[in-house]
């Protein structure tokens, strides 16, 4: 269960991660929409855009490298695991 909860942390922490990069990047593209004396250089939204892709990338490797571990603790302990409950 420990492991699990890591992984769920892990997993909401990119997501948490992802979501601060969405909103400075909507930000910083209203702000040059709407207010054209504010400047923002194109190499600061790249900049942003590929953290945010490198986030994605980081947390698409992560879900597809962990997930097979967790079938496979799963599958192996489900009868233990029921075993365990009808015992409570």
């Amino acid at each position: 269960m420990y492991i699990i909860e890591q992984f769920k942390t892990h997993i909401l922490s990119k997501f948490e991660q992802i979501w601060i990069i969405l909103n400075r990047v909507i930000v910083k593209l209203l702000n040059r929409t709407f207010y054209a004396p504010v400047s923002i250089s194109q190499e600061q939204v790249f900049q942003t855009a590929s953290n945010l892709f490198s986030y994605i990338f980081d947390l698409h490797q992560t879900f597809f490298i962990t997930m097979p571990i967790f079938k496979k603790i799963l599958t192996e302990n489900f009868f233990l695991l029921l075993e365990s409950s009808s015992l409570l």
